[in-house]
């Protein structure tokens, strides 16, 4: 498997395993969000990322910074070094075998190399399977809050 920028010509790819999640267990996701703007808004800026598995892409990552978290005072590291992650998705087709686990790791090896101190997430309180991958990676959850109708724990990986 491999981790790497997103190709234009895979945003199609994309925006299908993003619908693919939509009405899975503990997904907030719905028609309007993620849509074309944040797709488009993620590649242009080259935070895109996707997991390939013979040229297959089978995961998606994106990492935000500045973001929406910032602002929240929970957080152990706050010194600009830090990295927002979302809209995590894996292919249904792989649920259940650990590739999520696997598409943020390499994805965290890489932003620790470019000087990143920290990652941070959101994550719903109804979503069971994202909570169990964030607990094996080791993140700490240090806090809560209420967003875009929904209940969500706040999530901080010291690198």
């Amino acid at each position: 498997m491999k981790l790497r920028n997103a190709l234009e010509t895979e945003l199609p790819q994309i925006a299908a395993l993003y619908r693919s999640a939509i009405g899975t267990p503990g997904c907030t996701w719905n028609d309007e969000y993620p849509g074309t703007f944040e797709l488009i808004h993620d590649f242009e800026g080259g935070n895109l990322y996707v997991l390939t598995r013979d040229d297959q892409v089978i995961g998606a990552v994106s990492v935000v910074s500045p973001n929406e978290l910032d602002d929240f005072d929970c957080w152990q590291v706050r010194a600009g070094s830090q990295k927002e992650i979302a809209r995590v998705v894996v292919s249904r087709d792989y649920a259940g075998q650990g590739i999520a686990v696997t598409m943020l790791r390499l994805l965290f090896e890489k932003l620790n190399r470019e000087g990143c101190g920290a990652i941070h997430l959101s994550v719903a309180k109804c979503n069971p399977a994202a909570i169990r991958t964030y607990r094996k990676l080791g993140f700490a959850f240090l806090g809560a809050c209420e967003m875009y109708g929904h209940s969500y724990y706040l999530c901080e990986l010291i690198l």
